[in-house]
């Protein structure tokens, strides 16, 4: 689907990065996890991929959350309200296999945006749902209040600061260990865990081979890189 995207409201939310509000002439048909590719009308070939964070229907409203580096985002965090973008998709198979299975979901910094559409409209419950989420501090982790709204009855929610001592999560990397150790029953009946991971590619490729090595199924692993 091609549409028009107007921004209408903008706003910082940690360091670097910003969260974007658009108003759609039309309706998007998405699966939480999805993303869309936005150009400027000027260079409709400079497109960018960026995940759905959130998006009303009713409304037609979406949001994305952006981190800021390079010429396109810098130019994007400039433009006026009410600058028309154009919008195609949405793109991408980083989607929920069984809401019904027990289901790790697992982000680095900017990586929660999809994530967090996912947990947000999926039908989840607690039992089986866990997120495990990664910054270097709490002071640039990308959308910390919208992450601690989601429902205590949808998801388990474990929070990782590498770089600094916070009371809210433990301050360490995420790890295979440290997955298990959310849940012991999480190493059991390992062909029916999956894992959603995003985030950077070195964070991605660790986790991986990690979770290979404890036994749990290569397509069971399901990562968008950030």
């Amino acid at each position: 689907m091609n549409t028009i995207a107007e921004l209408i409201k903008r706003d910082q939310n940690v360091p670097e990065v910003i969260k974007f509000k658009f108003k759609l002439e039309n309706n998007l048909e998405y699966l939480p996890g999805q993303y869309i590719m936005i150009s400027f009308p000027d260079s409709p070939e400079q497109k960018r991929a960026f995940s759905i964070m959130d998006y009303s229907r009713e409304e037609k409203i979406l949001d994305l959350g952006i981190k800021i580096h390079g010429d396109f985002t810098k130019r994007l965090s400039e433009s006026k309200i009410g600058t028309k973008l154009n919008l195609s998709g949405p793109f991408g198979r980083f989607r929920i296999k069984d809401s019904h299975k027990k289901n790790v979901f697992i982000a680095g910094g900017i990586g929660i945006t999809p994530v967090f559409n996912m947990i947000k409209y999926a039908d989840l419950s607690s039992e089986n749902n866990y997120l495990l989420y990664s910054s270097r501090t709490k002071k640039d982790m990308p959308f910390f209040e919208e992450v601690s709204e989601l429902s205590d009855n949808k998801v388990k929610k474990c929070l990782f600061f590498t770089r600094s001592q916070e009371a809210e999560g433990k301050n360490e990397h995420i790890t295979c260990e440290s997955i298990i150790g959310v849940d012991n029953s999480l190493a059991q009946n390992k062909e029916e865990v999956f894992f959603y991971i995003c985030g950077p590619n070195k964070m991605i490729d660790a986790l991986r081979t990690q979770l290979l090595e404890k036994g749990y199924l290569d397509e069971n692993i399901i990562s968008e890189e950030f």
